[in-house]
C-alpha cells in the first residue's frame, strides 16, 4: 500500500527535486494548487528548515562524540537501546522454540506462534 502514496514532498526537497516537492504539497493540501499562501507557507517551512539541518548537521563520526548536541542524541539512543534490551523481550524470543517444548507443543507450531507473535509485535 505504501507504493501508492508520493514521495515526501520533504524528501523530493532535500533531494533537489524542489518543483515536485511543490507539486505533492499542493496536491496533499491544496487540490494541486500551488499558489495556496498554505501551501507556500508550508514550502518555505521545508526549505528553511532543510538549510538549518545542512548547516548544523555533523560532518562525521567524530562529531557525535564532541559536539554536544550530538553526544546528547546518542546517548539518548544508547540509552533507549539498553532499556528495551533490558525488558527480556529478546531472550523470550530467543527461547520461544524450548519454552513451547516444555509444554508439548512441536517446534513447526512453535514456530508458527513466533512467526504469529513477531508480526503482531510489528503491526502493535
Amino acid at each position: 500500500m505504501i507504493l501508492l502514496f508520493p514521495e515526501s514532498p520533504r524528501w523530493l526537497i532535500d533531494h533537489g527535486r524542489e518543483q515536485e516537492g511543490l507539486k505533492t504539497l499542493a496536491r496533499l493540501h491544496a487540490n494541486g494548487n500551488e499558489s495556496d499562501p498554505w501551501v507556500q507557507a508550508e514550502y518555505l517551512q521545508i526549505q528553511t528548515a532543510i538549510a538549518n539541518e545542512h548547516e548544523l548537521a555533523a560532518k562525521g563520526y567524530r562529531d557525535l562524540f564532541t559536539d554536544r548536541s550530538s553526544f546528547r542524541r546518542l546517548f539518548l539512543v544508547v540509552a533507549l537501546q539498553a532499556s528495551v534490551q533490558m525488558t527480556g523481550v529478546s531472550a523470550i524470543q530467543y527461547f520461544t522454540p524450548d519454552i513451547y517444548k516444555t509444554i508439548n507443543i512441536g517446534t513447526t507450531e512453535s514456530l508458527k506462534y513466533q512467526a504469529i507473535s513477531n508480526v503482531l509485535s510489528v503491526v502493535a
